[in-house]
């Protein structure tokens, strides 16, 4: 009986989240023969941006493109990287690896035109919605007032990137402002509801991210993510020619739905 309860339990979350991926995506009344096709934007909305890392690689691997095109376009964009990053190689001393990722992160952020950079220091594999770390997050939203916050789709699997949207809606508790949210793929592809195309910035993107290179010689991202991911997402609207990143966007409500089936 209690393994019939847990199986009910799982599919009813499975069908629950569906339901909110369907409502976040759709569009209006679909005949049932429309394609469900995520909607293909030049810019995400706004003035004001910040992004979220849960290491200091993130944001660059998974939406580099997009915010090298809004830099361009002469708007802010603030990253925040939530861990240390000591993790990130394996048989190293962990200060020195840390140290070493931070120069990485502050090189790449140049190379894409990201306006500041903040370091909240949580312990890499760890993260979760410490009172420092929220508080810390809480400050830089609220000075910053940022118009939309990029940050790990919530049901990544891996756990810092799980525990980034915790911390985020457990900022929003202290905060009168609750800014929507482009949920972007990293190390795991996403339904997505918004595909930016970045075949005017992938080169950019590719510089910023061979600047990881205590990342870069454990997993050939170039390969799995602009030649990969970033390829694949052309598929619905740009008839496979050139890159683009994809996303789901999402207002707070529905992201700390989400964030609860964790």
């Amino acid at each position: 009986m209690k393994k019939i309860f847990r199986k009910w339990l799982a599919e009813a979350k499975y069908r629950s989240i569906l339901g909110m991926i369907k409502a976040a995506t759709s569009t209006g009344n679909r005949q049932k023969t429309t394609l469900f096709l995520p909607t293909l934007v030049e810019l995400p909305p706004g003035e004001r941006f910040l992004s979220l890392a849960p290491h200091p690689d993130d944001d660059v691997l998974a939406c580099g493109g997009t915010l090298n095109k809004l830099a361009s376009a002469g708007k802010r964009i603030v990253t925040v990287v939530l861990t240390d990053g000591a993790s990130g190689k394996s048989g190293s001393d962990a200060l020195k690896v840390q140290e070493k990722r931070r120069e990485e992160a502050i090189h790449a952020a140049e190379i894409v035109g990201v306006s500041d950079i903040h370091f909240l220091c949580g312990v890499d594999n760890m993260l979760r919605a410490e009172p420092q770390i929220v508080r810390a997050l809480a400050e830089i939203i609220e000075a910053e007032k940022p118009d939309l916050i990029f940050l790990p789709f919530p049901l990544d699997y891996h756990p810092d990137h799980l525990h980034t949207s915790d911390v985020l809606m457990t900022a929003y508790e202290s905060l009168s402002i609750h800014p929507d949210c482009y949920c972007y793929e990293c190390v795991c592809p996403i339904v997505p509801n918004r595909i930016v195309e970045i075949s005017n910035t992938v080169q950019t993107k590719i510089q910023a991210m061979e600047v990881f290179a205590s990342q870069m010689d454990a997993t050939d991202y170039v390969h799995t993510i602009p030649e990969g991911l970033n390829r694949f997402r052309t598929h619905a609207w740009l008839q496979g020619v050139g890159y683009a990143e994809g996303f789901f966007s999402t207002d707070a409500k529905t992201l700390r739905r989400l964030s609860l089936f964790l």
